[in-house]
C-alpha cells in the first residue's frame, strides 16, 4: 500500500508542478482576479488603473454591467469599440457622475437589453446617454439579434479546463521568440495587459499605451494595417452585404423614442474615420452606397429632433490621420474636440449645461497632451 501512494506521488508530481508553476504565473500576470474584484479594486483605487487580459477572456460585458451598476452614472456612453475614447474629463467636474459602458453594447439588440434593465430598474438611469454606432451596426450579420447583456460571456477565471488551456499559451509565450517578462508587477492595473497599461479605465474608456507610445516616439506615425487588411481581404466592414437593415434602423429608431419618452436625452454619436480610410470608401462603389446611406441617418435624426454629434474626419477637425489609433477608432484628441464642438454648438441643458468646456479646451490644447492622449496617465509611460 505504501509503495502504491509513492508511485501515485511520483506519478502525480508533474502535472502537480505543471499546475502549480502555471497558476503562479497566473498570479504574477494578475490574470487570475475575478472580474468582481476587478470591480471592486478598481474603484476603491485612489489613482487610475486598467483591466485587460491576455491569457483569458476579459468578459467586457460581465465587466461593464457590473461597473455600470456599481457606479450609477447619469451620464452614460453606449456603442462598439468606436466610442472608447469618451472620457469621464471630458465631462468635467462631473466626472463621478460618467461612465462608458461602450465594448458591452456592440448590437442595436444589447442595446435594447440595456434600455430593458434601465426600465426595469435593474441598472440606474441615467440623465444622458450617448450612444454611438458607426456603419456596421446596421447591417445584416449573424449576430444581429445577438445579446450579450442577458447572456455575457463567462467569468474564465472560474472555468478549470480553461486554466489548463491558459497553462499551455503560457508555456508556448516563454519559449517563445518574444517571450513574456516573469513578473511584470508593475501595480498599473488587473490582468497582464492591463498590468501593462492597456484596458480599460474605472470610466469605462480605454487606454492604448502600446499605441500612444509608438506615437510618441514615432511623431506623425498612422496605423493604416488594420484598414488596408480589410480592404485585400473583404472583411468587416468591407464585407457583403452592402445594404441597410431597415429592421434594425426600426429597432434603433424604437429604441430612441423609448429613452426619450423616459425622461433620458439620447445624443448620437456617429464615430469618425481617417481620411486614409475615407478615401479608400470612395474607390469601393458598393460600400461608398452603403456608406452614404449611413450617413444620412445624421439628417434623418435631426429631422426627429434627436441631437447628434455629426461625422467627421480629422481633415475636417484641422488634424492629421496621426491623430487617430487606426482607420476606425480616434485618439482622445479626437474624441475631445468633437464633443466640444457639440457642447459649444447652442446652448446646452440640464446637466450638459454644467460642463465645464473651457476645461474641456485645456485638457485638448494642453502642451503636455500627444496625438493620441490627453496624457493624464502619465505614469503609464517611462519619464525622458
Amino acid at each position: 500500500m505504501k509503495s502504491f501512494i509513492i508511485k501515485i506521488f511520483i506519478f502525480s508530481l508533474p502535472v502537480f508542478s505543471f499546475i502549480g508553476v502555471g497558476e503562479y504565473l497566473l498570479f504574477r500576470y494578475k490574470e487570475n482576479i475575478p472580474v468582481t474584484s476587478v470591480i471592486a479594486g478598481q474603484l476603491n483605487r485612489k489613482r487610475e488603473s486598467y483591466y485587460s487580459r491576455y491569457f483569458f477572456d476579459s468578459s467586457p460585458t460581465l465587466y461593464k454591467l457590473g461597473m455600470a451598476e456599481e457606479k450609477k452614472a447619469d451620464i452614460l456612453v453606449a456603442g462598439r469599440s468606436t466610442v472608447l475614447g469618451f472620457r469621464a474629463e471630458m465631462f468635467h467636474p462631473f466626472e463621478d457622475e460618467f461612465y462608458n459602458i461602450g465594448f458591452a453594447t456592440v448590437t442595436v439588440a444589447d442595446l435594447q437589453a440595456v434600455v430593458n434593465l434601465i426600465r426595469n430598474k435593474k441598472l440606474h438611469k441615467p440623465k444622458i446617454m450617448i450612444i454611438g454606432f458607426d456603419a456596421p451596426i446596421f447591417k445584416s450579420g449573424p449576430l444581429d439579434h445577438y445579446d450579450r447583456v442577458n447572456t455575457p460571456h463567462e467569468d474564465e477565471v472560474y472555468n478549470l479546463k480553461l486554466h489548463f488551456l491558459a497553462y499551455q499559451l503560457l508555456a508556448r509565450q516563454l519559449y517563445s521568440k518574444d517571450r513574456l517578462p516573469v513578473n511584470p508587477d508593475t501595480q498599473l492595473g488587473f490582468g497582464y495587459l492591463g498590468d501593462s497599461g492597456v484596458g480599460f479605465r474605472k470610466d469605462g474608456s480605454r487606454l492604448e499605451a502600446v499605441a500612444i507610445q509608438q506615437s510618441i516616439d514615432h511623431p506623425g506615425y498612422y496605423n493604416s494595417i488594420l484598414v488596408n487588411s480589410a480592404l485585400k481581404n473583404k472583411i468587416s466592414p468591407f464585407d457583403e452585404p452592402f445594404k441597410m437593415n431597415d429592421k434594425l434602423i426600426s429597432s434603433f429608431l424604437n429604441i430612441l423614442a423609448e429613452l426619450k419618452k423616459s425622461g433620458i436625452r439620447p445624443i448620437i454619436f456617429f464615430p469618425p474615420v481617417s481620411d486614409d480610410f475615407y478615401s479608400k470608401i470612395q474607390k469601393e462603389p458598393e460600400f461608398r452606397t452603403f456608406f452614404e446611406s449611413y450617413l444620412s441617418l445624421q439628417n434623418t435624426f435631426t429631422r426627429m429632433g434627436y441631437d447628434i454629434i455629426r461625422f467627421k474626419t480629422p481633415k475636417d477637425l484641422g488634424l492629421k490621420d496621426s491623430y487617430m489609433l487606426n482607420g476606425t477608432h480616434s485618439g482622445d484628441l479626437v474624441t475631445g474636440k468633437l464633443w466640444l464642438d457639440f457642447l459649444t454648438s447652442k446652448p446646452q441643458s440640464g446637466i450638459l449645461a454644467g460642463i465645464d468646456t473651457s476645461y474641456v479646451n485645456k485638457l485638448i490644447t494642453s502642451k503636455n497632451a500627444t496625438p493620441l492622449s490627453l496624457m493624464t496617465d502619465t505614469l503609464v509611460f517611462p519619464k525622458k
